[in-house]
């Protein structure tokens, strides 16, 4: 969790506060320009602060889709995913009763990150390993590093594992509601029949 700065420090780090200083200060903190060092950028990444980012980042920035067939390009998978694309939006042309539900699953399920299944992984990991571990030290006279190298690989292997399986949930997901806002949403152009709809 990222910590509060005394205006004193920086006044123009996004977490200056007045309230941070010994004794209080009435000088304002410079919101005009926020910045942030290294070590909360790494911080930011790493921690659950990235999702409020991410919210208020997209919030600035979007991806209008002006033609069902740039669904088709939307991707969960690395190197195919573009995470800075902003918040996925449809244009005005598109009108149906359930939009903002429909853009919100499209967003949902594009930005999905596999971490919770990641971290149910890891948490089965080292149960499992690290009983593996002992089992190994106690009855096969396993190095205390080989039992650490099996109980921290096998749970870092169990964590990507479980993350590459959130990753394919999410994107079946996303291409089941790619699916049902292109069969609703068909303009009238040659490359618009889709394939599947009733």
């Amino acid at each position: 969790m990222l910590w509060h700065l005394c205006v004193d420090e920086d006044s123009s780090n996004l977490m200056a506060t007045t309230a941070s200083c010994s004794p209080v200060l009435n000088t304002n903190p410079d919101r005009i320009n926020p910045v942030i060092n290294n070590v909360q950028t790494l911080l930011i990444r790493a921690s659950k602060h990235v999702s409020y980012f991410k919210k208020n980042i997209m919030k600035s920035k979007q991806y209008i889709i002006n033609h069902p067939s740039q669904l088709n390009s939307l991707s969960t998978f690395p190197f195919t995913n573009r995470p800075g694309l902003g918040k996925i939006v449809f244009n005005d042309s598109f009108q149906h009763s359930n939009k903002e539900q429909m853009e919100h699953d499209l967003n949902k399920n594009y930005y999905a990150c596999g971490c919770s299944q990641g971290a149910k992984a890891l948490l089965i990991g080292l149960l499992v390993f690290g009983v593996f571990g002992l089992y190994g030290f106690y009855y096969y006279d396993w190095s205390v590093t080989k039992c650490l190298i099996s109980f921290f690989g096998g749970a870092i292997l169990m964590s990507l594992l479980g993350k590459f399986i959130g990753l394919v949930q999410a994107n079946r997901k996303l291409k089941k509601t790619i699916g049902e806002i292109q069969c609703v949403w068909k303009p009238d152009w040659p490359e618009a029949k889709t394939i599947g709809c009733s």
